[in-house]
């Protein structure tokens, strides 16, 4: 059986939380994000890079990453990519 290695540590165990964040139903409420990040999500969930965003969008990039910050906090991630893994599974 193959296991989990964490700082050096062996666990049979995954740490308590570290599944949870990819979880959509890990927050108490549902993610409220507004029409704009819910189209830069699904843009993100692509693997489009910020400034294909921006460019597809018409947006400034600037206004790309403003609205991604927006969504982790949103979504209850504590990174980018924690976000960028539950827009996966939400948007496929």
């Amino acid at each position: 059986m193959e296991q989990l290695v964490l700082a050096g540590q062996r666990n049979d165990q995954m740490p308590a939380g570290v599944c949870q964040v990819y979880e959509l139903g890990a927050l108490d409420r549902p993610p409220v994000l507004s029409d704009r990040q819910r189209v830069i999500g699904e843009l993100m969930a692509t693997g489009a890079k910020d400034a294909a965003i921006a460019r597809q969008l018409g947006i400034s990039l600037r206004t790309v990453r403003a609205e991604i910050s927006a969504m982790v906090v949103a979504l209850g991630a504590t990174s980018r990519f924690q976000a960028g893994c539950l827009l996966v599974r939400r948007f496929g």
